[in-house]
């Protein structure tokens, strides 16, 4: 009976966390937000104490501050923590590429490339889906060559990534984010490493983390003043 009773509240802790990280990724809990606990159990109708343990979880993990006696609050945009994912992303993702390079899956890739392609020259016509879309694929982009050396660290380590890069995109403006360029760098990337260059998409993998990283932390910078 009380393992049945623990597993229920891990069950119910699980789902509170990915229903409060949703939110906060999908901007319906937007940064400088501040709640309460009671006010994320009426939100959730799940109890006190899976309530109390995903917000813990997720003070761990950056997306939110707990303020004594103040209440909960989404954190804010970083520019350090952007430096400090822009700096790991250029160290790491160029040598997976290496490693990994000849289990990228090329299938995959293709779509991918064809997605990309679909947008090409439609910046100005983009809608909030369009951009939605688009950072899926960004990021599954970058994870499909993570993933290509099956290591469960480095892709945890990309999915947090991920996960604040998402949080930052949808505290974006459209206007502010360079999708036309990001989306031509993503496609060179691809053919690169469809024709087997193995160092000249690590080339462009690495320019392209360069210049989102120089975009981001403009953006950034201009949302804290």
């Amino acid at each position: 009976m009380k393992e049945v009773l623990f597993q229920k509240k891990e069950g119910l802790s699980a789902l509170a966390y990915k229903e409060i990280k949703s939110m906060i990724l999908a901007n319906v809990l937007k940064p400088a937000d501040i709640f309460s606990e009671a006010q994320l159990q009426e939100m959730l109708k799940i109890g006190r104490t899976p309530v109390r343990e995903a917000v813990l979880q997720l003070s761990q993990e950056g997306f939110l501050i707990v303020h004594p006696r103040r209440g909960i609050e989404v954190a804010r945009i970083s520019p350090k923590r952007i430096k400090d994912i822009f700096e790991i992303r250029s160290l790491m993702e160029p040598e997976i590429l290496r490693i990994g390079f000849s289990k990228i899956d090329r299938e995959r890739l293709y779509e991918i490339r064809d997605e990309f392609l679909s947008y090409k020259g439609s910046d100005f016509n983009l809608t909030k889906s369009d951009t939605l879309h688009l950072s899926d694929l960004d990021n599954e982009l970058h994870m499909t060559i993570v993933n290509s050396i099956s290591n469960d660290y480095a892709t945890e380590l990309m999915i947090s990534f991920n996960d604040y890069l998402t949080l930052f995109r949808a505290s974006t403006t459209i206007e502010n984010i360079r999708f036309e360029p990001s989306n031509l760098e993503h496609i060179a990337i691809i053919e690169s490493i469809l024709k087997d260059d193995v160092e000249e998409a690590a080339l462009r993998l690495t320019d392209h983390l360069d210049e989102s990283y120089k975009e981001s932390i403009k953006i950034v910078m201009n949302i804290a003043t």
